[in-house]
């Protein structure tokens, strides 16, 4: 349960492009910048333009999954258990 909680506290630590969810070998480095920031934009708050970094950490590609898929994961005991 705690792997679980861990993940609806802090999604964007998991998230990854959705064509790589079944890649056990993915890593956030492996993600071209630009063809990311084309397929899925960046956070509105980014200070910065991520389409011109050499590479992306997975803070910086999961706030931005999250952002865009809206994911807002339930924190509390219903969440799972109704």
């Amino acid at each position: 349960m705690a792997w679980c909680l861990e993940c609806h506290r802090h999604p964007e630590n998991f998230l990854r492009p959705e064509d790589q969810v079944f890649n056990l070998d993915w890593k956030p480095e492996d993600v071209k910048p630009a063809e990311f920031v084309a397929k899925y934009s960046q956070p509105s708050d980014a200070r910065e333009d991520f389409s011109k970094k050499k590479k992306l950490t997975q803070a910086e590609i999961g706030q931005t999954l999250k952002e865009r898929w809206n994911i807002t994961p339930p924190q509390n005991c219903q969440g799972c258990h109704r």
